[in-house]
This record gives structure tokens, C-alpha cells and sequence, in this order.
């Protein structure tokens, strides 16, 4: 549950930043005890893709400037750093995700952006996506 929570929380984090309005709070999630999950907005951003990209190993054609392919390298970063999400940015997770790095695998048409050149771009197996898939074990 944790797991999917994070993946999730990465995502609603990125859409509402697409989308804030003047409101003051903007509920994220709300638990089945009743606790509620909130952010303050606007929303602001403490990641750098291109630098999540690089550590991760990513490929310059990959284009991070396209909003999926921008949240798959926050969700692998995450997922292989969840042991250390508190102590790194404290205000987004006030306890420890994980003792270990969660293995996180994308698929689909993510994957392919990040193995093939040419699915990229302009390249004649470029396409768009509008969403990314993982698989978490």
C-alpha cells in the first residue's frame, strides 16, 4: 500500500503543479480513518529531472521536458531511494517510506522512450504518451 501510495503521491504532486489555482490546500487523499492528505498551493517543485535522470543512468535523447516521461524519473528516483525520501525532503515525507530501495520497473511506452533513440522526438517510432506503467513486485 505504501508503494502505491508513493507512486501515486509523485503524480497527483505533478498534475496539481499543471493545474493549481488560487486555492489555499488542495487534498490529495483522504484515508479510510479519516486522515486527510494535503498540500499547500501553489505548488513548487524541489526536483531537478535532468539531474534524477543522470543519476539514474538515463539516455540524453530522452526528452524530460515531456511531462511523463518527467514523472517516470521521479518515480524510479523514489522508488530506489525510498529508504532516504525522509531525511532528504522532510516536508513531503515525515517518516521512513521503506528499509529498502522498492523495486519499481517501467514498461510500455516509457521504456521504449528510454531504450529506443528513434521512439523519440521527431524519430519514425516516436508516439505520445499520456500516462506510464510500472510494475512494483
Amino acid at each position: 500500500m505504501v508503494k502505491a501510495f508513493m507512486h501515486s503521491k509523485a503524480n497527483y504532486l505533478y498534475s496539481f503543479a499543471e493545474s493549481a489555482t488560487m486555492e489555499s490546500k488542495c487534498v490529495l487523499y483522504e484515508d479510510l480513518d479519516g486522515k486527510v492528505y494535503d498540500v499547500d498551493l501553489p505548488l513548487t517543485s524541489n526536483v531537478d529531472p535532468d539531474e534524477l535522470s543522470e543519476k539514474l543512468g538515463i539516455p540524453d535523447y530522452v526528452n524530460l521536458g515531456y511531462f511523463p516521461m518527467k514523472c517516470a524519473m521521479v518515480n524510479l528516483w523514489a522508488s530506489l531511494n525510498a529508504p532516504t525520501l525522509h531525511k532528504e525532503h522532510p516536508l513531503a515525507f515525515e517518516k521512513q517510506v521503506s528499509d529498502k530501495p522498492i523495486p519499481a520497473l517501467l514498461f510500455g511506452g516509457g521504456a521504449i522512450k528510454i531504450l529506443c533513440p528513434s521512439s523519440n522526438g521527431k524519430g519514425p517510432l516516436a508516439r505520445t504518451i499520456k500516462d506510464t506503467d510500472f510494475i512494483v513486485p
